[in-house]
């Protein structure tokens, strides 16, 4: 793992310090303090990890208003190449100033959730990414303000000549490369798959896939996050949109509100 940090996505583990690369994604920085989330329902499938891959099984219905323009049968996915999981730039080219309202990269842009705040620090654990700039909730502070957890929303682009070839296996690519990654989920146990389909974002199409990626780590209370992946096909043809975002299982409020974003992503 890299550095202590605490962050993502994207909810993960992370060690407090300023450093970018300790178990950041989606999960832990300290900052304010925040809550926690839960599921999603759809079609389900169980994975074990890679070494930190997955499992899982149905979870609960609840917060899948939105994503679902519809709902596609799961397919065995293809792992995802060390170019896809780490070929990108994740650093923004814009730094968002502080209170601001909406954020931008990969030609996507949404607004900030309430209790939110953007912080670019959280990017770099998002290496499949360019361009992405995330926004950060504290969820939980671990012992001696040690370690934590975060909620993570983003925006960002992924370049197709890194192996993204469509929104719908450039989407699975990501949350496979998420789960991987022991720099936002070090202490993985398994994933769960609780839905995937077609999504209409801004007009344009578009795949998401939402999974609960499970964590078991005895310094937290915390137990992994609701994380759902978005790819858009803005029309550029080298670049598609990406759209991620993490909130802790168990918290039905914030799972509701990760539910209504995508209506809200306009593509720029």
């Amino acid at each position: 793992m890299g550095r202590t940090v605490g962050l993502v996505v994207l909810a993960v583990l992370v060690v407090v310090g300023l450093g970018i690369g300790g178990y950041l994604g989606v999960s832990a920085l300290v900052g304010d303090d925040g809550d926690a989330d839960a599921g999603r329902d759809g079609s389900s499938r169980t994975t074990d990890a890679p070494t930190e891959d997955t499992t899982g099984t149905d979870p609960t219905e609840d917060a899948t208003d939105d994503p679902t323009d519809g709902t596609t049968a799961l397919e065995e996915p293809t792992e995802p190449s060390t170019e896809q999981c780490t070929g990108g730039d994740p650093t923004p080219t814009t730094t968002p100033p502080a209170g601001a309202r909406n954020v931008s990269g990969g030609g996507l842009t949404m607004p900030v959730p309430r209790g939110y705040e953007p912080n670019v620090d959280y990017a770099m654990p998002f290496t499949w990414a360019d361009d992405f700039t995330p926004v950060q909730k504290v969820i939980e502070i671990g012992d001696e303000q040690q370690y934590g957890w975060v909620s993570i929303y983003g925006v960002g682009g992924l370049a197709r000549g890194n192996g993204f070839d469509d929104p719908a296996q450039a989407a699975e690519a990501v949350m496979q490369c998420m789960a991987a990654s022991s720099d936002l989920y070090s202490s993985f146990t398994g994933r769960t798959d609780v839905s995937a389909g077609p999504v209409t974002v801004d007009g344009h199409e578009a795949h998401q896939v939402t999974a609960e990626l499970r964590v078991d780590d005895p310094r937290l209370e915390a137990t992994g996050d609701l994380a759902q992946v978005v790819v858009v096909d803005t029309g550029d043809p080298e670049t598609l949109g990406l759209y991620i975002t993490v909130v802790p299982l168990g918290d039905d409020a914030l799972a509701r509100e990760q539910a209504r974003m995508v209506d809200r992503i306009r593509v720029r």
